[in-house]
């Protein structure tokens, strides 16, 4: 872990965007990753950059969603391969669900839908265990009101394991996750 000084300014680009909902992660060679979304809302997109400890100051942001759709609000997560996992809520069907893209070898994966409902799943949470199993976390509109979910896998969401985790007939709001080494 190294100390930025100063305070850094992260979301230089993409220029003329308002930016917001920061999230950041960093892998084991010591580079910080950062999340934000950044667009008008109903327009937003993803975006991520990093600064390596050698750096002066972040690289230009990649863009990780295109669709013309609102997508909002994400989380990062790495593993202990230094696999990068970003998650989101993705309005492109017309109700919220939760997305997910990897980078791993430099390499980014196609988006991968990990919730399919007409339903609304919003502010997406992820964390990632010392096996590579991966575990989201959202509030999900499906009864009414929100409630707690979370859903877990070790193949990229290929296949995975969901459950609700809360049932109260008042609102669950604001999830946040975390996994041991035994996941």
């Amino acid at each position: 872990m190294w100390a930025f000084g100063g305070n850094r300014r992260v979301s230089w680009g993409p220029a003329g965007l308002d930016k917001g909902h920061p999230a950041t992660a960093s892998d084991s060679d010591g580079n910080l990753w950062v999340v934000w979304h950044a667009g008008v809302a109903g327009q937003r997109d993803i975006y991520v950059s990093t600064w390596g400890p050698q750096d002066d100051r972040f690289a230009e942001p990649i863009r990780l969603t295109s669709d013309a759709a609102d997508q909002a609000n994400p989380d990062i997560a790495i593993g202990p391969d230094d696999k990068l996992y970003v998650v989101w809520q993705d309005n492109r069907r017309g109700n919220w669900d939760i997305y997910l893209r990897t980078l791993s070898r430099g390499v980014w994966s196609a988006e991968t839908r990990i919730t399919d409902s007409d339903d609304g799943q919003t502010a997406p949470v992820i964390a990632v265990d010392n096996a590579s199993g991966c575990y989201v976390a959202w509030e999900d509109d499906a009864d009414g009101h929100s409630d707690i979910y979370v859903a877990s896998s070790s193949d990229g969401f290929v296949s995975q394991t969901a459950a609700r985790v809360t049932s109260n007939t008042s609102d669950q709001t604001d999830p946040d996750i975390a996994a041991d080494a035994w996941g």
